[in-house]
């Protein structure tokens, strides 16, 4: 009775730390006007720094850790008021699907709170729930393996302050390694236990697959597949006479299988995008990582941009200093762990083994893999965290539970294997940073704190021989760990501050005056624009189209482009940004200074207002997209359809009523003959009805759309219908009903099998 009553009190008490663990944290950055991770464009971007004050000593120019490229559709989520605004972004220059971008998360879980609070708040909440999500799932997980409580706990916060988690809280990564050990949970169960617990698979999967990230999903994938086949391998070893069943197989499959027909209205949408959109260098690429870098890894003093690869280490294997070290643990307890937990722990970490190192061979090979071509290390290496802390913990609670003799022989083993290991790691790093220059001026306090943490969990096994306790062993190594890894890694641990997150008013009062779309130099690309109502027409590429992304370029190369784009004012900046960009000087006598700013940002007029819709009666007509012929200097390129060369009629402005994201009215009055030109994104889905009757959209200068118009008055409505939705909605709702249906009959399956 009494132990029952232990083992729920450690329940409760466990999952109320891994509550407020979290809060504690995130309360601590609050008090210090801090919010978790890094968001280098907001300090290049004069639309959030004016007025404010920004202390820049904790500006971090890191890209590998920058996760400002997901604010932009934050901003835009907290925006939306209707389904059809999720269906098409017409804030991100000439507008660009959202849904079929996979990573912009409009299902996520996560991203709920973006919906209805500040950005700044969402954040805070959004990584809250996060780490809660974790940690309550490893929690679960270990559970399921058998471990104690207080192990539990121990393993649930490594992965709390570890990796992605705590450097990049709000990439697309967090939103699904969170579920993974609820994943891993199920799957032993399927496994080991009885195929019926599939029907929790499929929403598992269907949760983290919404998470926006498709290159962790692909890992988690390969790692089912190495899993199934190293549990069978480590069972056969073993001799343990337990064989993996080929239904429990087989219901994994099919977990997978329903989750993607669940999933329909996302992928199909998804494929499109993917066939249409800019083909551009993978963003988060992270360097090969060196020899000198594995040297460097323990320690990570100093790291700073010029060494990369580090920051990148320091995300996969935070804390690795404290589970490196603890390794030796673990090989000399391995021998008397009972042979069924072992056996599971063991499959988890050699498969998290060798998914790095296969995307090792695959990053250093540069391997291409058709729609997760942006697999790195940092999509892989989270696992290596999470299956060191089980085998970590495993070794702790089996110091606790063997019998005196045992663990005097464990005690030998950990001596013979510890002390000749730690040398060697001392010497190659110590080498490592010398010989590399790697950065010492903290290493040696570095070196010392990872020295007492170490000591100070020796001394506590070390009591553990005369009075072992498994039910606290978890608890006072994991305060040892916590404590020492964020004294260790805290320096490294990137914040912002609260502040730069709201945008100023004034300063969008004032850019309200001078128009709704603005261009400018190239390094614009990642600035974090307000979605009220504006338009900033130069972009990331992972949002263009393959033929805006085409007229981008020219039009960074060739300004006077941006007036056919219906945009008149040009914006000069960054603080941050010394860089001057020459092109800017081809429209510099066409152009007026409007406005200076006090952090730095010109904003430039043109004198002659452009239109976002006009009527044009001269082009040339041309069969396919050809970049040779777009130029300022040339006429407007019309795709198949027929236009004169020349004409004295002048271009004639038209009238332009965003009705909702996915319709656009234009009213063209008194024209003759000609093709009216929408400067708005080309892109399947969007249909045209002039005056009520469906038309053909034309291609104009390679991205926008055209339609042909008679002699006269006319009204023109641009409608986006996303088919692949539809479709893919389709699809999802019968996948659900077949679900439901496979899942009345497995349960009478097992019953006709037992």
């Amino acid at each position: 009775m009494n132990q029952d009553i232990n083992k729920k009190r450690d329940y409760f008490s466990v999952c109320i730390f891994l509550f407020l663990f979290p809060l504690l944290l995130l309360i601590i950055d609050f008090s210090f006007q801090k919010i978790p991770g890094n968001y280098t464009s907001l300090y290049n971007n004069p639309i959030w720094i004016e007025g404010k004050l920004i202390n820049y000593s904790s500006y971090k120019p890191d890209e590998i850790t920058d996760c400002s490229r997901y604010i932009s559709d934050y901003l835009y989520l907290s925006r939306i008021r209707s389904f059809s605004s999720l269906l098409w972004d017409n804030t991100s220059g000439p507008g660009t699907p959202f849904l079929a971008r996979w990573e912009s998360r409009a299902f996520s879980i996560f991203s709920i709170p973006f919906y209805f609070l500040s950005l700044w708040q969402s954040i805070y909440l959004s990584i809250w729930l996060k780490m809660v999500v974790a940690g309550i799932g490893v929690y679960l997980l270990t559970m399921s393996l058998g471990l104690l409580p207080s192990i539990g706990l121990f393993i649930a916060v490594i992965f709390q302050t570890s990796g992605p988690l705590f450097y990049i809280p709000i990439h697309s990564i967090t939103d699904v390694i969170v579920w993974f050990p609820y994943y891993l949970c199920l799957i032993n169960l399927v496994l080991y236990n009885s195929f019926r617990y599939w029907i929790l698979l499929c929403p598992v999967i269907l949760v983290m697959a919404l998470g926006g990230n498709l290159e962790v999903i692909g890992v988690t994938l390969i790692f089912t597949i190495f899993y199934l086949i190293i549990s069978h391998i480590i069972n056969r070893i073993t001799g343990n006479v337990f064989n993996v069943p080929y239904s429990s197989i087989a219901f994994i499959i099919l977990s997978w299988i329903i989750s993607a027909g669940l999933l329909a209205f996302q992928i199909f949408p998804y494929l499109e995008w993917n066939s249409y959109r800019a083909n551009s260098a993978p963003f988060l690429s992270i360097p090969r990582i060196g020899i000198k870098d594995l040297l460097g890894l323990f320690f990570p003093a100093n790291v700073t941009t010029d060494s990369p690869s580090l920051i990148s280490l320091i995300l996969l294997f935070s804390p690795g200093i404290c589970l490196i070290l603890l390794f030796p643990l673990w090989i000399s307890a391995h021998s008397l762990l009972q042979i069924e937990k072992k056996n599971k722990i063991d499959s988890f970490f050699i498969t998290s083994l060798c998914v790095l190192i296969l995307f090792l061979i695959k990053q250093y090979f540069n391997f291409n893999i058709p729609y997760i071509d942006n697999l790195s290390l940092l999509h892989s290496g989270w696992l290596l965290i999470l299956s060191t802390g089980f085998i970590i913990g495993i070794a702790i609670e089996a110091w606790n539970i063997f019998s005196p003799d045992e663990c005097r022989e464990c005690t030998r083993k950990l001596v013979f294997i510890a002390i000749p290991l730690w040398i060697i790691l001392f010497i190659l790093v110590i080498v490592g940073k010398y010989k590399y220059g790697i950065g010492t001026e903290f290493y040696w306090k570095e070196l010392k704190i990872a020295i007492l943490s170490l000591i100070l969990v020796l001394i506590y096994l070390s009591v553990s021989l005369f009075y072992p306790s498994p039910r606290n062993a978890g608890y006072i190594v994991s305060m040892i760990i916590l404590l020492f890894v964020t004294i260790l890694y805290l320096p490294y641990r990137p914040t912002t501050h609260v502040e730069l997150l709201n945008s100023d008013k004034q300063t969008i009062n004032k850019l309200n005056k001078y128009g709704t779309r603005f261009a400018g130099p190239a390094d614009l690309q990642n600035t974090v624009f307000p979605t009220n109502g504006f338009n900033l027409m130069v972009i990331p590429e992972e949002k263009s189209t393959e033929r805006y992304s085409n007229f981008m370029r020219k039009a960074l190369a060739d300004p006077k482009l941006w007036f056919r784009t219906g945009t008149s004012c040009f914006i000069l900046t960054s603080p941050m940004n010394n860089n001057v960009d020459n092109s800017f000087f081809q429209i510099r006598q066409e152009v007026k200074l409007a406005d200076i700013f006090s952090s730095g940002m010109a904003i430039f007029k043109s004198e002659n207002p452009a239109h976002r819709a006009f009527v044009i009666y001269n082009g040339k007509s041309i069969d396919k997209p050809n970049m040779d012929l777009l130029s300022s200097d040339l006429p407007h390129l019309v795709e198949n359809a027929p236009i004169p060369e020349t004409t004295a009629i002048a271009e004639l402005p038209a009238t332009v009523e965003d009705i909702s994201s996915t319709h656009v009215r234009v009213n063209v009055e008194k024209t003759k003959p000609g093709i009216l030109v929408l400067a708005d994104t080309y892109y399947p889905g969007w249909s045209v009805s002039v005056d009520g009757v469906l038309k053909d959209i034309i291609p104009v200068n390679i991205a926008f759309r055209g339609v042909e118009l008679s002699e006269g008055d006319h009204q023109i409505d641009f409608e986006y219908h996303c088919k692949g939705f539809w479709v893919g909605l389709t699809i999802s709702i019968i996948s659900l009903i077949i679900y439901l249906i496979i899942i009345r009959f497995s349960f009478h399956f097992q019953k006709q099998f037992i």
